[in-house]
Protein backbone atom coordinates (compact mmCIF):
# COMPACT_ATOMS: atom_id res chain seq x y z
CA UNK A 1 0.00 0.00 0.00
CA UNK A 2 1.18 3.61 -0.57
CA UNK A 3 -0.38 6.44 1.40
CA UNK A 4 0.14 9.83 -0.47
CA UNK A 5 -0.27 13.01 2.27
CA UNK A 6 -1.07 15.82 0.24
CA UNK A 7 -0.99 18.14 2.88
CA UNK A 8 -3.97 19.26 5.54
CA UNK A 9 -5.71 16.34 5.87
CA UNK A 10 -6.05 14.88 2.67
CA UNK A 11 -4.51 11.50 1.56
CA UNK A 12 -4.76 8.97 -0.69
CA UNK A 13 -4.60 6.02 -0.03
CA UNK A 14 -2.95 3.19 -3.15
CA UNK A 15 -3.71 -0.53 -2.82
CA UNK A 16 -3.26 -3.66 -5.18
CA UNK A 17 -6.89 -3.31 -6.23
CA UNK A 18 -7.93 -0.11 -5.19
CA UNK A 19 -7.27 3.66 -4.25
CA UNK A 20 -9.09 5.80 -1.65
CA UNK A 21 -9.49 9.48 -1.53
CA UNK A 22 -9.68 11.26 2.16
CA UNK A 23 -10.04 14.89 2.67
CA UNK A 24 -9.13 16.54 -0.41
CA UNK A 25 -8.95 20.01 -0.93
CA UNK A 26 -9.24 22.37 -3.37
CA UNK A 27 -8.69 26.02 -4.30
CA UNK A 28 -9.90 28.66 -1.76
CA UNK A 29 -11.70 31.72 -2.97
CA UNK A 30 -9.65 35.10 -2.40
CA UNK A 31 -11.65 35.89 0.58
CA UNK A 32 -10.81 33.11 2.27
CA UNK A 33 -7.25 32.78 1.31
CA UNK A 34 -6.71 36.20 2.51
CA UNK A 35 -7.56 35.50 5.79
CA UNK A 36 -5.25 32.69 6.39
CA UNK A 37 -2.36 30.69 4.85
CA UNK A 38 -2.55 27.34 2.91
CA UNK A 39 0.82 26.64 1.54
CA UNK A 40 -0.17 23.24 0.28
CA UNK A 41 0.00 23.29 -3.85
CA UNK A 42 -3.62 22.05 -5.48
CA UNK A 43 -4.29 18.33 -5.20
CA UNK A 44 -3.83 17.03 -8.66
CA UNK A 45 -6.97 15.33 -9.79
CA UNK A 46 -6.49 11.68 -9.60
CA UNK A 47 -9.36 8.45 -9.37
CA UNK A 48 -10.35 6.95 -6.69
CA UNK A 49 -12.94 4.12 -6.02
CA UNK A 50 -14.29 5.53 -2.62
CA UNK A 51 -14.02 8.89 -1.37
CA UNK A 52 -14.21 9.83 2.67
CA UNK A 53 -15.21 13.13 3.66
CA UNK A 54 -15.07 13.23 7.24
CA UNK A 55 -16.53 16.97 7.89
CA UNK A 56 -18.09 19.98 5.42
CA UNK A 57 -14.87 22.21 6.14
CA UNK A 58 -13.63 23.92 2.84
CA UNK A 59 -9.97 22.44 3.59
CA UNK A 60 -12.06 18.78 3.67
CA UNK A 61 -14.06 18.86 0.58
CA UNK A 62 -12.51 19.64 -2.31
CA UNK A 63 -14.25 16.65 -4.15
CA UNK A 64 -13.26 17.58 -7.55
CA UNK A 65 -9.39 16.91 -7.33
CA UNK A 66 -11.06 13.09 -7.02
CA UNK A 67 -11.83 11.67 -10.81
CA UNK A 68 -13.35 8.61 -12.30
CA UNK A 69 -16.31 7.44 -10.66
CA UNK A 70 -15.67 6.71 -6.96
CA UNK A 71 -18.63 5.75 -3.82
CA UNK A 72 -18.61 8.68 -1.59
CA UNK A 73 -19.13 8.55 2.13
CA UNK A 74 -19.93 12.37 3.02
CA UNK A 75 -19.90 13.31 6.93
CA UNK A 76 -21.80 10.67 7.94
CA UNK A 77 -21.98 7.70 10.63
CA UNK A 78 -22.51 4.16 10.05
CA UNK A 79 -21.68 0.84 8.11
CA UNK A 80 -21.46 1.23 4.61
CA UNK A 81 -20.45 -1.47 1.35
CA UNK A 82 -18.21 0.28 -0.79
CA UNK A 83 -15.61 -1.19 -3.47
CA UNK A 84 -13.06 -1.89 -0.75
CA UNK A 85 -14.99 -3.60 1.58
CA UNK A 86 -16.76 -2.74 4.84
CA UNK A 87 -16.46 0.84 6.15
CA UNK A 88 -17.08 1.71 9.45
CA UNK A 89 -17.67 6.11 9.56
CA UNK A 90 -17.75 6.75 13.31
CA UNK A 91 -19.01 10.01 14.63
CA UNK A 92 -15.43 11.90 15.62
CA UNK A 93 -13.44 15.21 16.84
CA UNK A 94 -12.11 17.06 13.64
CA UNK A 95 -9.14 15.84 11.58
CA UNK A 96 -9.22 12.45 12.51
CA UNK A 97 -8.25 11.25 8.87
CA UNK A 98 -4.50 11.25 9.56
CA UNK A 99 -5.03 8.77 12.59
CA UNK A 100 -7.49 6.60 10.52
CA UNK A 101 -4.33 6.19 7.74
CA UNK A 102 -1.68 5.72 11.31
CA UNK A 103 -4.31 2.93 12.30
CA UNK A 104 -4.54 1.28 8.77
CA UNK A 105 -0.55 1.37 8.54
CA UNK A 106 -0.51 -0.58 11.92
CA UNK A 107 -3.51 -3.41 10.48
CA UNK A 108 -1.33 -3.64 7.46
CA UNK A 109 2.22 -3.69 9.32
CA UNK A 110 1.36 -5.91 11.95
CA UNK A 111 2.22 -3.93 14.21
CA UNK A 112 0.24 -3.70 17.66
CA UNK A 113 -2.37 -0.85 17.08
CA UNK A 114 -3.18 -0.26 20.55
CA UNK A 115 0.82 0.40 21.91
CA UNK A 116 1.16 2.44 18.95
CA UNK A 117 -1.94 4.48 20.00
CA UNK A 118 -0.71 4.71 23.31
CA UNK A 119 2.54 6.31 22.41
CA UNK A 120 1.38 8.51 19.63
CA UNK A 121 -1.34 10.08 22.56
CA UNK A 122 1.61 10.12 25.18
CA UNK A 123 3.59 12.46 22.58
CA UNK A 124 3.92 15.93 22.92
CA UNK A 125 3.44 16.10 19.25
CA UNK A 126 1.24 13.61 18.46
CA UNK A 127 0.21 14.68 14.25
CA UNK A 128 4.48 14.41 13.86
CA UNK A 129 4.91 10.96 15.33
CA UNK A 130 2.26 9.73 13.50
CA UNK A 131 3.59 10.92 10.07
CA UNK A 132 7.24 9.81 11.44
CA UNK A 133 5.65 6.47 11.99
CA UNK A 134 4.46 6.29 8.66
CA UNK A 135 7.41 8.14 6.71
CA UNK A 136 10.34 5.76 8.22
CA UNK A 137 8.49 2.51 7.06
CA UNK A 138 8.10 4.17 3.31
CA UNK A 139 4.39 4.45 3.72
CA UNK A 140 4.04 8.47 3.42
CA UNK A 141 5.06 10.61 0.89
CA UNK A 142 5.41 14.30 1.82
CA UNK A 143 4.51 17.29 -0.90
CA UNK A 144 7.43 20.06 -0.95
CA UNK A 145 6.13 22.43 1.59
CA UNK A 146 5.76 19.85 4.25
CA UNK A 147 7.78 19.63 7.31
CA UNK A 148 11.65 20.27 6.54
CA UNK A 149 12.64 17.42 9.19
CA UNK A 150 10.65 14.29 7.89
CA UNK A 151 11.39 12.46 4.63
CA UNK A 152 10.39 14.04 1.50
CA UNK A 153 9.26 12.84 -1.57
CA UNK A 154 11.62 11.39 -4.07
CA UNK A 155 11.87 13.50 -7.88
CA UNK A 156 9.41 10.98 -9.42
CA UNK A 157 7.02 11.09 -7.03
Amino acid sequence: MIIRWHGQSAFTLTGREHTVAIDPFGVFPPDVSARFRFAYPPIEPHPADLLLVTHEHRDHTGVDAITGDPQVIRSTAGRFESPVGEVVAVASEHDAALFMCFLLACATLGVDATRASEAVRQSSQPETSMKLFLSERGLLRYSAFDVPHLTRPSAEA
